[in-house]
């Protein structure tokens, strides 16, 4: 039999009333909990639960320990709470004790098809450094044997593609190697997912990364923090309406890309804003850009003498980590 407040909250939610639920979300939340651990057969009791009840239900939780009770509960809530556990992954900021945990989710992923397909946004700096397959001692015939790796981090790099590869919805993607190698040769070389937004934290990537680019036809937002040491093809990124990168991504992407209207320029320890419009590859395509931010540790003196004539269609501009006033660009109205 079910606790009386807590049926009441369940109906209350199925009515779609707030106001009767009251403003205290901490008790919906932990009503909620007790609802799904203290009575996992619930669901499995009651198949005619309507399946709008539990969405809404599996709506009200934001903590990843009660939608993992929810998907154990039932069949009724495995497909609603899987989809909203793994649709947004973020596994950025974890010190290296949680490798062994990064570790476990992509055995997860790696070796289910669905649980991977659910995954639309995945964000991970990596605990490890990359370790490739050529440093690796009998690589192929230890990866079939998960209890034979030497070191996790073996186990990390051997995964992670094999994850990615299933990941066949992926939208999002955030990724940085923790000592910044080039990485995208190898992550990428076998996966069908199209991306809306990439941000990449990896440096000096070269053609890996040159071909996954072109692949993608849809992504609209980029970000590549080191540049790319090849040339890239005119068909790639042609939808990209927003870029953010050093000075070399900047020259590399934003010529023959009139779909660029908002701009991130992160400058280097070696850059200054007189790179960006002394560049002749560079100076036509500033006049359509909208949206402009300027960041990164470098000093930026006299701004307004680099951007004043440059930025014809600029309506905002937000400068980031200022260290002082000289930094600010009052002329740049007038």
């Amino acid at each position: 039999m079910l606790d009386f407040d807590i049926l009441c909250l369940v109906i209350t939610i199925w009515l779609g009333d707030p106001c009767q639920i009251g403003s205290d979300t901490t008790q919906v939340k932990s009503a909620l909990r007790k609802f799904i651990i203290a009575t996992p057969s619930t669901f499995s009791m009651h198949p005619q639960l309507p399946r709008e009840l539990v969405s809404t239900i599996i709506s009200q939780v934001t903590d990843n320990s009660t939608l993992l009770s929810l998907c154990l509960a039932a069949k009724a809530t495995y497909r609603e709470g899987s989809a909203q556990l793994y649709h947004s992954i973020d596994e950025t900021g974890l010190q290296y004790g949680a490798l062994r945990r990064q570790i476990k989710l992509l055995e997860t992923l790696a070796s289910n098809p669905y649980l991977s397909s659910l995954v639309h946004s995945y964000s991970i700096w990596s605990i490890a450094p990359r370790v490739a397959p050529e440093h690796i001692p009998d690589f192929q015939a230890r990866a079939g044997r998960p209890t034979e790796w030497e070191h996790p981090e073996e186990r990390f790099w051997h995964l992670l593609p094999l994850a990615l590869n299933l990941m066949v919805n992926l939208k999002q993607l955030r990724f940085r190697e923790r000592t910044g190698q080039p990485s995208a040769d190898w992550l990428f070389a076998n996966v069908t997912f199209q991306l809306k937004r990439l941000e990449w934290g990896s440096q000096r990537e070269g053609a890996g990364m040159a071909n996954f680019l072109v692949r993608q036809h849809h992504l609209e937002h980029l970000c590549i923090l080191d540049g790319l040491l090849c040339p890239l093809a005119p068909s790639a990124c042609v939808s990209v309406r927003s870029l953010k990168g050093d000075l070399t991504t900047l020259k590399r992407f934003l010529p023959g890309r009139p779909a660029i209207t908002h701009l991130e320029w992160v400058l280097g320890h070696t850059e200054n804003p007189a790179g960006l419009v002394r560049s002749p590859t560079l100076l036509p395509e500033l006049g359509r850009i909208t949206h402009l931010i300027i960041g990164g540790n470098s000093m930026r003196q006299n701004l307004a003498q680099y951007l004043v004539g440059c930025f014809h269609s600029l309506v905002a501009l937000h400068l980031l980590s200022l260290k002082k006033v000289s930094e600010q660009i009052e002329p740049l109205d007038t």
